[in-house]
């Protein structure tokens, strides 16, 4: 995953909710930070430009559709 992809995002508002909504947005960043100072583990996130938001998601919750 780099900068430019087009990811698509998989979600549920709520636990009564039956069908899963996805979203389709623009990777703008990707940062990583280790998850403790005491872990080797790295946590990697990215800045997801939707239609009408900008959010940090986990990298393992989005899927690339297509690469820049």
């Amino acid at each position: 995953m780099k900068l430019g992809d087009l990811i698509k995002w998989e979600s549920v508002k709520n636990d009564a909710q039956e069908e899963f909504d996805i979203d389709y947005g623009v990777v703008l960043e990707l940062r990583q930070r280790k998850d403790s100072e005491y872990k080797k583990e790295y946590i990697h996130k990215v800045l997801i430009q939707f239609y009408d938001e900008v959010i940090w998601l986990p990298a393992n919750s989005v899927e690339t559709i297509n690469e820049q």
